[in-house]
This record gives C-alpha cells, structure tokens and sequence, in this order.
C-alpha cells in the first residue's frame, strides 16, 4: 500500500534530471535572443519595417565578404561598422522615446491599427503622424538589429 502512494513514487515532488543530464544554462546569447524576441513582438509595426534595413547591412555584409575572399585579415561590414550601429540605436532610441512622449504619441499608437486595435473601436486614425513613427520607429529598429547581428557574426 506505501508503495502506490503519491508522496512517496515521487509524482508531487520536484523533478530532477536524470543522473549524468545537467539542466543547461542559458548562455548570453540565449537571453539576448529572448529579449529581442520579446520586443519585436511588443513593438511588431516597427520590428517588421526594421527588418528592412538589416536585410540591406545582410545584404551588403554578403557582398563584402564575397569581393574579399582571399583577404586573410579582413573584418566583415558588420563587426567593422558594429559601434556605428550601437550609437545609431542609442540615438534612436532617445529620439523614439521622445517622441513618443511629447510629439506624436498617437502615431505611434496608430501603428498598431492593423492589428489588434482594428478588433476595438478607438479614434485612432492613420495619418502622417503614423508615417512618420513608423519611420523613426523602424529606423531605430533597423539600428538595433543590425547591432545584435554585429554582435552575433
């Protein structure tokens, strides 16, 4: 009878990995991922547009590399140029925030009208408000991915 008993098969107590199976640690990588991960999903409208500009540095990175073969000490477009991208994000950002607190908050607002705000009825409006936190928006997007691939590659 104490053998069938929750307590003691273990069944309401901790797991454990198995012996010789260590839990892995989530390295810096694996949280700057995460953390990329959760902002691009938070701030999509300007994720999505910022893509853009890290396909083109992906783009000319490709290329770089390509005219370069037989160069022994070459450093790729994006390692050489990765401080450029990390000021470019800073100032963005402060520009982004800004903005977005005393110039046109419903601009960056009505971004999001696609979706899910179209679902509620609000009186946000797209309008050049939007164009225009939609292209300070992905542009400091763009910078900050550009920055983390300099930092991956």
């Amino acid at each position: 009878m104490q053998g069938n008993n929750l307590f003691n098969n273990g069944l309401l107590q901790p797991k454990k990995p198995p012996i010789g199976q260590e839990q892995q640690k989530m390295t810096r990588y694996h949280q700057l991922r995460l953390v990329f991960g959760l902002v691009g999903v938070l701030l999509y409208p300007f994720a999505i547009l910022g893509s853009i500009p890290l396909l083109i540095g992906l783009a000319v990175d490709k290329r770089d590399k390509a005219a370069n073969v037989f160069d022994m000490d070459y450093e790729s477009f994006l390692k050489r140029n990765s401080i450029v991208f990390l000021s470019f994000s800073a100032v963005l950002f402060v520009i982004n925030v800004f903005a977005f607190i005393l110039w046109i908050p419903r601009g960056y607002l009505s971004a999001y009208l696609l979706f899910p705000l179209n679902l509620l009825h609000t009186a946000l409006r797209f309008n050049w408000e939007t164009i225009v936190a939609l292209l300070i928006g992905s542009s400091g997007m763009g910078a900050i991915f550009l920055a983390f691939s300099s930092f991956v590659a």
